[in-house]
């Protein structure tokens, strides 16, 4: 995947945790494989919510919280995408207890016919 593409999704999703969410993540790390993008954010939680870790309920409502909030950056994902292809879907994984986001990008090919399941 060409390396600009990777570059401004790496600044995108800084943007976002530093802009949306007033978050400084200690690295943000862009990796490819044929049509999927891997955004892995790691350290973005407050000290707080690390110590809450150990509640499963907490972790829970902390989870539920940052599920929603990372949602909103599927939009920049897309736009940072450009000309690399559509965006096909886009996942966010969360592993709280070692402080880490994970964002998959499945790209399609430009002009490609996509099939969408109706709700």
């Amino acid at each position: 995947m060409h390396q600009e593409i990777k570059r401004r999704v790496s600044e995108l999703t800084h943007g976002f945790f530093r802009g949306k969410l007033r978050l400084a993540p200690q690295s943000v790390e862009v990796g490819d494989m044929e049509d999927t993008l891997v955004v892995r954010v790691k350290g973005f939680l407050a000290q707080g919510e690390r110590a809450m870790m150990d509640q499963p309920n907490d972790r829970q409502v902390i989870e539920d919280y940052y599920l929603r909030l990372l949602d909103q950056i599927a939009p920049l994902m897309r736009t940072g995408v450009g000309e690399a292809g559509p965006l096909l879907k886009f996942q966010t994984l969360l592993d709280l207890p070692k402080d880490e986001c994970v964002f998959i990008l499945t790209l399609g090919k430009e002009g490609e016919v996509t099939w969408v399941d109706s709700p």
